[in-house]
């Protein structure tokens, strides 16, 4: 297999966690619509691609940390749950995912990094799926 990589960028996306099932669902749908917007030409591709394969995850989340005076508990989000419905978005469309994977079990490494930007302008969600080629 020749080093293929899906990669997305959603500028302007407030990243959410999967935490309270009551907003879970919702949550996960926008992850996926916008995912689509962003990339849905290869969204085919790249599931024919990983099918079987042994998966690396980054991911990096980039939080509004607000005006001064302003309530917002944006930077608190814990990292684990922010993973938590972007694996739910990426596995199988039986349960509202885009199905590039199988299963969360296909992934064995994960890089996620959650940064705190001054502009809300600049929040956003970086993602990139791609094959371990090497045991490390």
């Amino acid at each position: 297999m020749a080093d293929y990589a899906f990669e997305i960028e959603l500028p302007d996306f407030e990243p959410m966690s999967g935490r309270k099932s009551k907003t879970k669902d919702a949550r996960k749908k926008e992850l996926v619509k916008r995912i689509l917007q962003s990339n849905e030409a290869n969204v085919g591709a790249a599931k024919s691609e990983f099918r079987g394969r042994r998966l690396c995850l980054e991911v990096a989340f980039r939080l509004w940390k607000s005006n001064e005076g302003h309530t917002d508990t944006t930077g608190k989000k814990d990292i684990d749950n922010l993973l938590k419905l972007v694996m739910d978005a990426i596995q199988t469309p039986k349960d509202g995912g885009l199905g590039l994977i199988e299963n969360d079990d296909q992934i064995f490494k994960i890089v996620a990094t959650k940064k705190l930007v001054d502009d809300e302008r600049n929040k956003g969600l970086w993602l990139r799926l791609s094959e371990i080629t090497e045991d490390k």
